[in-house]
């Protein structure tokens, strides 16, 4: 391209050389795509966790804290599909100008649960699933500190975003009537699941998985 730094009648080029346009990069999507390999884009300028989420929980944390039912309630699914085009395509969204938090939280929750590999790894479900049967809270705590340590560190730093978000959430549910339960049954199926999952195991499994995430 240093021929578009003269003037073209200075060089002596074939036309189709001259009029040649340099075909664009193609964007890779960010929803469906691997969480490590979104975070380690160039385009990701260096974040610990997919900027996507960063900037959601960020006006989440903003606008939705005092939001009646967030998470639970639905935002309109043609603006979350309107939204989920826009990044992939690698547009520069503006999150500020969404007026409905309830789009942002289902945006939130879409990405999640189209990770190819769940936020909590395959690996470790069952490790998941037997904390939701433990009794003594200081044995969970330790457990499942364990077993955030033991996942890779975009997911590790993931989870403590946006658990530390659901944590201030269920605080605040004399509000936003969003309490730990409420919030697990609407997060857990995005963040966790068997690699084997069929409809009776997702059955089986979701009160201690629900207890686990909660």
């Amino acid at each position: 391209e240093i021929y578009n730094y003269f003037p073209k009648d200075q060089i002596s080029l074939p036309n189709y050389i001259l009029s040649h346009k340099t075909a664009k990069t193609k964007v890779q999507p960010i929803f469906g795509a691997p969480l490590e390999d979104v975070v380690n884009r160039p385009e990701n300028n260096g974040y610990d966790i997919p900027i996507v989420v960063d900037k959601a929980v960020r006006y989440l944390n903003e606008r939705a804290v005092d939001a009646e039912g967030v998470f639970r309630i639905s935002g309109s699914n043609s603006q979350i599909k309107e939204l989920k085009k826009s990044i992939d395509s690698g547009e520069e969204v503006d999150f500020n100008i969404i007026e409905d938090p309830h789009v942002v939280a289902g945006l939130l929750k879409l990405y999640l649960r189209e990770l190819p590999t769940p936020l909590f790894p395959f690996n470790i479900y069952s490790a998941i699933l037997a904390c939701g049967a433990m009794k003594d809270s200081g044995a969970y705590i330790d457990h499942m500190r364990r077993i955030i340590n033991s996942m890779p560190p975009p997911n590790r730093a993931t989870v403590k975003v946006v658990f530390l978000f659901l944590q201030k959430i269920a605080q605040n549910c004399a509000v936003n009537r969003m309490t730990p339960v409420n919030l697990s049954i609407v997060i857990a199926p995005n963040v966790l699941r068997n690699a084997n999952e069929t409809m009776v195991s997702a059955v089986q499994d979701a009160s201690q998985i629900n207890t686990a995430i909660c």
